[in-house]
Order: C-alpha cells, then sequence, then structure tokens
C-alpha cells in the first residue's frame, strides 16, 4: 500500500500528494470490519483532498486508489483518479442491513465525497464503480434522512462496453441515506447509477438528481416505496472534455 491506517484513525489529512505504481491500495484507512462497538475499529474526520492518483492496483487487483473503512465524519474532495483496475473510491463495510438508529454507532455518516474525476477505473475486474458504497447506516424504518453526500463527481470509462459489472455511482448492499446529485457518468453501459434492489440487503433512502449519463439508467433507481428516488437524469451526447466543462 501507499499510505495504511489501521486500527483507529481520527483527524488524518491526506493532501497535495502523488500516489503512482502503487501495487495494493494507495490509500487504506480502517479496518476491514462493521464492529462499532470495538473501539479499535472507529475512524473519525478522515479527510483526502487534492491528491492525484495513476496507475493504481495492478499487483493486487481488488485493491483501491482509497478505502475507507467505517467511518464518522469523511471528506474525500477534489482528487484526481485515472487508471485503476478495480473501483476508484470504496467507503464503508458490510452487506447487512443496520438495526441501529443514528447515532448508536456508525458505518458512514457525515460523508461529502464530492469534486473528484475519475478516468480508467474498473480496467481489470467488474462489479465495482468510479464511486462504491456500502453497508447500512441507520435503522432503515425510523431514518429517512439523507445524511451523507456524493456530489460534482466526474466518471469516464475509456471505452463504452457492453458488459453490466461497471458502475457509476453505486450504492452497493444495504447502503442507505445517500444524497447522489450533479454528477457525470460516461460509458458505464447498464448500471451508470445503481441502489442496491436485493431483498436481503435493500438500500433506502437514496436521493440520486441531476445525473448527466450517456447511458440510460438502472430501474433499481427510483423505487419510491423505499424513498429511492432518481430526479432529472439526463442523457447526454457531449464529449467527456465539454461534459466536464458544462457540468
Amino acid at each position: 500500500n501507499g499510505l495504511q491506517m489501521t486500527d483507529t484513525t481520527d483527524g488524518a489529512r491526506i493532501q497535495n500528494c502523488l500516489f503512482k505504481n502503487v501495487g495494493m491500495s494507495a490509500i487504506t484507512i480502517g479496518n476491514p470490519d462493521v464492529n462499532w462497538d470495538e473501539p479499535r475499529n472507529r475512524n473519525f474526520n478522515i479527510h483526502i483532498e487534492n491528491n492525484l492518483f495513476r496507475h493504481i492496483a495492478y499487483e493486487y487487483p481488488t485493491a483501491l486508489p482509497i478505502y475507507v473503512g467505517i467511518v464518522d465524519g469523511l471528506k474525500i474532495l477534489r482528487n484526481t483518479i485515472r487508471d485503476t483496475s478495480y473501483s476508484a473510491i470504496s467507503v464503508g463495510w458490510c452487506w447487512d442491513p443496520a438495526d441501529f438508529e443514528l447515532g448508536e454507532r456508525v458505518n458512514i455518516r457525515d460523508a461529502k465525497i464530492a469534486y473528484n474525476r475519475i478516468e480508467k477505473f474498473m480496467q481489470l475486474l467488474k462489479d465495482g464503480g468510479a464511486i462504491y458504497v456500502l453497508g447500512g447506516n441507520a435503522n432503515r424504518d425510523t431514518t429517512p434522512e439523507r445524511f451523507n453526500l456524493m456530489h460534482d463527481n466526474f466518471a469516464l470509462l475509456d471505452e463504452r462496453e457492453d458488459v453490466y459489472g461497471k458502475y457509476g455511482y453505486y450504492c452497493d448492499g444495504s447502503a442507505s441515506n445517500w444524497e447522489v446529485s450533479d454528477s457525470v457518468v460516461i460509458n458505464t453501459d447498464g448500471m451508470p447509477i445503481f441502489s442496491q434492489p436485493h431483498p436481503q440487503a435493500l438500500s433506502y433512502h437514496n436521493t440520486f438528481r441531476n445525473i448527466y449519463s450517456t447511458t440510460p439508467r438502472h430501474v433499481s433507481t427510483h423505487v419510491p416505496e423505499r424513498d429511492v428516488i432518481t430526479e432529472n437524469y439526463c442523457l447526454v451526447e457531449e464529449g467527456p472534455e465539454a461534459l466536464f466543462e458544462k457540468y
């Protein structure tokens, strides 16, 4: 790994760095564990801002440029990620629904992932995305608030492929309470945006708003009975640079 922080991390700020030709993850913070009751698993106030990532995780292709485990307070802002074997950004852990109230425990809370430019992701593997978030964030029946934000991101696959599994903005198992907005996603055929519809790990309380894409959205992103809503999904035809400047 380029930079690895295991066990609890509070107040880390990683900014203005270059990560290039890293065999595993460029940045990994936290443990692959969802047990908030164990203090060593808790991470707080993480800032990953204004970094450049190039050619990441080709020796160990399931690794990621940016991985953050369970976290309360997160900002991943203004990073450029180019050429990665798998997903570009991954946050959260566990596929199961959350049964805790907001504030009792944490998977992902008070997160902002914004102003990131991501290109040539998912070059070797499938079932991932430009930005991948995982796991329930509060009791889905009592916490309808959207308290995690993903906005103003730009995701470009270098070539359009007629294959599922290379997603744009990907809310996987039980990933709930997200607002995803004002973002561009290009060449992700099938699932440019996705909200998990699996009956054992349903997502709730997600909004996708003002998404500009070259391919149609997936049906999982508008399910009002689960408060999963898509508003203003726009099919566009301009090239990547024009879309980046326009939106």
